[in-house]
């Protein structure tokens, strides 16, 4: 069963009453809450996760945004040619993210404010 954000917390702060015991912790939310079936496994996987994220949401995945050998050419070719432009513009030529040009730009030590 999928809980609520507001759900997990409950199971928390029950899970802190019951002074660390898992299994009344699920008794007791099982009997607060009818039709449902909280097992003592899950509540250590939540408390797990609580104390190694520090959330009760999933972590979020990091994307690396790649940039081909041809598109970085095609970026810093774009800033030798108009040292002035926005990133954003370049980004928009080439078709990726602005944060991917920034990343382009200074994984090849380029700075075009300097010409």
């Amino acid at each position: 069963m999928v809980y609520t954000v507001q759900q997990k917390i409950e199971i928390i702060f029950i899970y802190g009453e019951c002074v660390r015991w898992t299994r009344r912790t699920a008794a007791i939310f099982n009997e607060s809450i009818p039709n449902t079936n909280l097992n003592h496994k899950y509540v250590l996987e939540l408390i797990a996760k609580f104390t190694e994220i520090g959330s009760i949401t999933n972590k979020k995945t990091v994307r690396m945004h790649v940039l081909s050998e041809v598109a970085q050419i095609e970026v810093l070719g774009s800033f030798v040619a108009q040292p002035t432009t926005s990133l954003r513009v370049v980004a928009r030529e080439v078709g990726t993210f602005h944060e991917t040009v920034t990343k382009a730009l200074k994984s090849n030590k380029f700075h075009p404010y300097k010409m």
